[in-house]
């Protein structure tokens, strides 16, 4: 990480529970071993603001399963995820924006950067051929999201995040009875603080009840999911989530609450 404060992530997580934004539970879980060292990949080329002020933190996590391609959902993502970015471009936000696609299965497609250095998605580089496990890499993905935040807060920043999860919910954790109340737990601690939005995006399967159900076992608000079973749904949910993000950036900082 650029100008940085030469913290790792442990450092961060630790920090983020000294401040009171992280419980106990929630920072032992995001301290696992095999946690931490994905998130200290997905931190490895992010961009730190040089000026402090208003940061927005927005992350993008598209289900990179087998059954994206199945369901014939790949094009849909891709689109939505395409105009969301051009659209944040547009925004009176984009210069206080770092943008971070980080697959499902792991892949950083961008690390958090600023939208002007973030590649749109593309067949070639949304490959949907994995599994799911949903868990696992939402803490990965949560973690990134509060590290980062931990280490702008440490430069002087008031920071802000939304997060926008993508999955069909048919998750392929061997420990998913263990890993889902970590990560309610972490979503938790992120609605306490009020600065971080958590929604999901659902592409289901079975039924739309399923995923909902999955989504809010972890803790995301029902206002905050959003169905996608058809193309046009899943463009209204990037939509939806880009609105819920962007009202976050004119939002009160914690010191002012």
């Amino acid at each position: 990480m650029s100008e940085s404060e030469n913290r790792g992530p442990r450092e961060l997580i630790r920090a983020a529970e000294q401040h009171g934004t992280l419980s106990r539970r929630s920072s032992a879980a995001l301290q696992d071993y095999k946690i931490l060292r994905q998130i200290e990949a997905a931190l490895e080329n992010a961009y730190t603001i040089k000026c402090p002020g208003r940061v927005l933190l927005i992350t993008m996590m598209p289900d990179d399963s087998q059954s994206m391609t199945i369901a014939n959902k790949q094009a849909s993502v891709i689109a939505g995820h395409n105009e969301l970015l051009g659209a944040l471009a547009v925004s009176t936000e984009s210069k206080r924006i770092l943008l971070q696609t980080r697959y499902l299965n792991g892949f950083v497609l961008n690390p958090f950067s600023p939208l002007h250095s973030c590649r749109p998605l593309s067949p070639p580089n949304y490959s949907c051929t994995y599994g799911t496990p949903l868990f696992e890499q939402t803490l990965v993905t949560l973690g990134t999201v509060l590290a980062m935040d931990e280490e702008l807060t440490g430069l002087g920043a008031t920071v802000r995040s939304a997060t926008l999860l993508m999955t069909d919910a048919e998750a392929t954790d061997k420990l998913a009875d263990a890993l889902r109340p970590e990560v309610a737990s972490v979503v938790a601690d992120m609605r306490r603080i009020g600065d971080h939005i958590v929604a999901g995006m659902s592409f289901p399967t079975r039924d739309d009840s399923y995923c909902r159900r999955v989504f809010m076992e972890i803790g995301i608000e029902p206002r905050y999911i959003f169905s996608a079973a058809s193309r046009q749904e899943v463009l209204e949910a990037f939509r939806l989530f880009r609105q819920s993000a962007l009202g976050l950036g004119s939002g009160r900082s914690r010191d002012e609450r």
